[in-house]
This record gives C-alpha cells, sequence and structure tokens, in this order.
C-alpha cells in the first residue's frame, strides 16, 4: 500500500511539471506569449491529479507483479508525454516528435517486458496500419485537416494501446474533437474554417485507452 501512494505521489509530482516542459516546447517553436499564472496552475494541477489517479488505478490493477508494474509505469510516462504533447499542441500548433517517439517507445518496452514479441508484432503492424489511414484521410481531405504531427502522436499512442483498443483511441479522439467544433460553432467561439488543436483530443483518447487498461493489464 504504501508503494502504491508514493507511485501516486510521484507520478502526481511529474504530472505537475509536465505543463512547464510543453511551455518551453512551445517557446522553443516560435510561441512567444505566456500563459497567465491561473492558467499554468490550473493545467498542472489537472496533470497531476489525473497522472495521480493513473497511478492508482493502474497500480492496483499489477498488485504485487513486478512485470505488470513496470507495464503500468510504462504506460503512465507515455501518457506524461501524450500530455506534453497535448499543451504544446494547443499554444502553438505543433506536437514534438520527441513526444511521439516517447509514447511508441514506451509501448514498444511495455510488450517486450511482458515477454511477448507475437503481440508487440501486432502492436506495430496496427499501428502502421493506423498511420497508413490517417495519411490517406490527411492526403483526401488536405493538409489542413490533420497535421503530420497528429498522424505521428497517433501511431505512437497505438503502439502503447495495442491493436484491441487502437479503434477506442481514434474513436473517442474525433468524437470530442467533433463535439468541440459544435459546440464551438453553436456558441459562436469557433467561425468557419477556424483551426483547432487536435492533440487534447488524442489525449481524451489516451485517458479512455489507459481507463480500461486494468481489464486486460
Amino acid at each position: 500500500m504504501r508503494c502504491l501512494v508514493l507511485a501516486a505521489v510521484l507520478s502526481a509530482l511529474a504530472g505537475a511539471l509536465v505543463p512547464g516542459a510543453a511551455c518551453r516546447a512551445a517557446r522553443r517553436r516560435g510561441w512567444e506569449r505566456d500563459l497567465l499564472p491561473r492558467r499554468r496552475a490550473a493545467l498542472s494541477a489537472t496533470s497531476a491529479l489525473l497522472a495521480g489517479t493513473l497511478a492508482l488505478l493502474l497500480g492496483s490493477a499489477a498488485g504485487a507483479d513486478p512485470v505488470k508494474a513496470a507495464q503500468a509505469a510504462l504506460c503512465l510516462a507515455g501518457w506524461l508525454a501524450v500530455c506534453a504533447a497535448a499543451i504544446t499542441d494547443a499554444l502553438c500548433r505543433a506536437i514534438p516528435n520527441a513526444a511521439a517517439l516517447a509514447a511508441a517507445t514506451c509501448g514498444a518496452a511495455r510488450w517486450l517486458i511482458a515477454g511477448q514479441p507475437a503481440l508487440l508484432a501486432d502492436a506495430m503492424a496496427g499501428a502502421a496500419a493506423l498511420g497508413a489511414v490517417l495519411l490517406a484521410l490527411r492526403a483526401g481531405l488536405g493538409r489542413g485537416s490533420l497535421g503530420m504531427g497528429d498522424v505521428k502522436l497517433l501511431a505512437g499512442v497505438s503502439l502503447l494501446a495495442g491493436p484491441e483498443r487502437s479503434l477506442l483511441l481514434v474513436l473517442v479522439a474525433s468524437l470530442s474533437a467533433v463535439l468541440s467544433a459544435l459546440a464551438g460553432r453553436l456558441t459562436g467561439h469557433r467561425g468557419r474554417g477556424a483551426t483547432m488543436a487536435f492533440g487534447p483530443f488524442i489525449a481524451l483518447g489516451t485517458l479512455a485507452v489507459l481507463a480500461s487498461l486494468p481489464n486486460w493489464l
């Protein structure tokens, strides 16, 4: 129990640091403004709460099994990388390649630690297929519909989630984005043709995937 609480506390501290790291990454990409202190504090608190809660959820599912505990830690690390990407995308409409690579690396390590190379091969094939479909969709709808950063991040998270949960990832991300766009149009906060960062919705999809993780960890 003490180990679980310690993991939750450390995860919450790591989550609290994510918005600051994302803001620094955004500034390196030309974002000149800074968040208001209240907004940065709210982002840090939200990120810390979600990271701590996920640590408790995944840690409880892993129990005393060291392999499952390592898998849970990798999934949590992947989640923090996606959070950083989401914040950076919201600020400057750019997703760092490092975030997608971190998510993919955590996913590959998750399957290797489990001693299931066949599942890793399936996950890699699923991520490649998803990337190909997204690239085709981007080509058909136009580059403004989906950024390359979105494609790479979704493929990376798909490797972390595995083929069984990739559909859930895409559905939650897409549906939440559509609902947000409709709400913006109805309330007048988003005009016709306005762009929207997709990174935060990928983070929502990742959260949905990880919330279902205890059922198959």
